[in-house]
């Protein structure tokens, strides 16, 4: 197996340096037998990580997703730390920036106002996206293949989120969160308050998600929209960042 996997980044390495190769030039690179590197690239086409186009061979929009994703998730983790220590220091309260990746929810960090909780962008969230503002604001944001692979690992939200069991309800709750731009949840003993925003991108999917969690009887009236103002003004600082970082990457 191990053998397998060494020869697959072999030759996926060898096609995103060397687009529109022939077998011949990939076995000759992989210096493999023409038949085993046939059937390599056999499968790769078949799971869409190579593609073919008269006779040559590049890589496929599977394996490009991949890679972009890690990439984003990489320039997120980047300028998190400093954009979450910002907004908690505005707004004194807890603040945690996260992705989805996979159909789980990870944290890139997570800051309290009172010190700070080491966390980085392999840190699982070990919660269902469906039980905290900031997941169900991912998975709102979510296209359909990812909204299937949550549904898939967790199924239905149940009691964790308003009762919910099936299909056309939880699509008309993540449409509710997306319309409104924001996803708001008391916990279970409700007293704590979770409050979360989108990291905007102009094209593409969605950065990730900017959240707070405070005390319910802070997350009231002038306090809570004040909160919230600054949360966007900050997700919205984030993803100009972003956006520049993009940028000068390409």
């Amino acid at each position: 197996m191990i053998q397998v996997i060494s020869r697959t980044a072999q030759i996926a390495n060898f096609l995103s340096e060397h687009r529109g190769a022939s077998m011949q030039e990939i076995a000759k690179a992989a210096k493999l037998k023409f038949t085993t590197v046939c059937n390599i690239v056999r499968t790769l086409i078949d799971i869409g990580w190579v593609v073919k186009e008269d006779g040559h061979y590049s890589i496929g929009q599977g394996l490009l997703s991949l890679a972009a994703g890690d990439m984003r998730k990489n320039m997120l983790a980047h300028i998190a730390d400093e954009n979450a220590r910002i907004l908690s220091k505005e707004i004194n309260e807890g603040v945690v920036i996260s992705t989805l990746y996979g159909g789980e929810k990870f944290n890139l960090v997570k800051i309290s106002p009172d010190r700070e909780i080491a966390i980085n962008d392999k840190f699982h969230a070990h919660v269902s996206p469906y039980a905290i503002a900031d997941g169900r604001l991912l998975f709102a944001y979510a296209d359909d293949a990812t909204r299937a692979v949550v549904v898939e690992k967790y199924g239905m939200p149940g009691e964790i989120w308003n009762g919910i069991r099936s299909a056309a309800v939880l699509t008309a709750a993540a449409a509710e969160i997306k319309n409104a731009g924001v996803s708001i949840r008391m916990s279970a003993d409700s007293e704590i308050c979770g409050i979360a925003v989108p990291i905007p991108s102009p094209n593409g999917p969605l950065w990730g998600a900017l959240g707070v969690f405070l005390p319910l009887h802070r997350c009231t009236g002038e306090n809570k929209d004040k909160i919230i103002n600054a949360m966007k003004r900050t997700a919205q600082r984030m993803s100009d960042l972003l956006k520049n970082q993009q940028g000068a990457a390409q």
